[in-house]
């Protein structure tokens, strides 16, 4: 019980105290541990878009290490402007996506092993 609320503090504290984004959107071939944080960069995001245009943020992780072949793997996925937070999500070493819109939008990943990670938007 008392990580869950050391989580709790360490997601509030990063959400309340920004910090500049370790890593652009797009981001290929990263290593991460511990915690990483993918901002998308502003010449990225066409304001003539739709407001409602979905795109999706696609990250796809891989375990650095050949000793183990799967690890968990916290993410959260909120905009720019800091109307919306979502997550965690815990997901696998593996390739996932989630449904954003014309926003910008940043991507906070925290890992308990070292892994290699590619940030994207479709």
């Amino acid at each position: 019980m008392k990580n869950i609320y050391v989580l709790i503090l360490f997601v509030l504290s990063a959400f309340i105290n920004p910090v500049k984004a370790q890593y652009p959107i797009p981001s290929y071939n990263k290593t991460v541990y511990d915690k990483a944080t993918f901002e998308e960069n502003d010449s990225l995001v066409l304001s003539t878009e739709s407001p409602r245009r979905m795109r999706q943020v696609i990250i796809h992780s891989t375990v650095a290490h050949m000793l183990s072949s799967t690890t968990n793997i916290s993410v959260w996925i909120y905009s720019l402007d800091g109307q919306n937070i979502s997550g965690p999500y815990p997901i696998s070493s593996n390739y996932t996506y989630f449904e954003i819109d014309n926003r910008q939008w940043g991507v906070r990943m925290v890992t308990e092993e070292e892994i290699l990670v590619d940030v994207w938007i479709e």
